[in-house]
């Protein structure tokens, strides 16, 4: 078992883009969920049948390439981003998003 605040840690000394790049995700932890973390899936997009998946997997942290929130991304959260953000807040998941080259 490791902490979010480990796994997210972790995740930004391995992943993190260099300062310098211009990218259009917000890199890093997206959506906070529980503190306590036992399993970790992993996944290129932040898709509904990804987080259903880790949920039924009983994950509590995904990790992805591409995440769901862009600097110029959701106005609203309404429809398909309504459900898949549903999904993760219902299982107390945390999402963390790396998109770098």
């Amino acid at each position: 078992m490791i902490t979010r605040r480990e796994l997210v840690a972790c995740c930004d000394d391995l992943l993190q883009a260099p300062a310098d790049l211009k990218d259009a995700s917000r890199n890093g932890l997206q959506v906070e969920g529980t503190d306590s973390i036992h399993r970790v899936a992993f996944g290129v997009d932040a898709s509904l049948a990804l987080f259903q998946a880790a949920a039924a997997w009983d994950a509590q942290a995904i990790v992805v390439h591409h995440g769901l929130f862009w600097h110029d991304g959701w106005g609203r959260v309404v429809g398909p981003e309504a459900a898949r953000l549903r999904i993760l807040l219902s299982a107390g998941m945390s999402l963390y998003a790396s998109h770098i080259p």
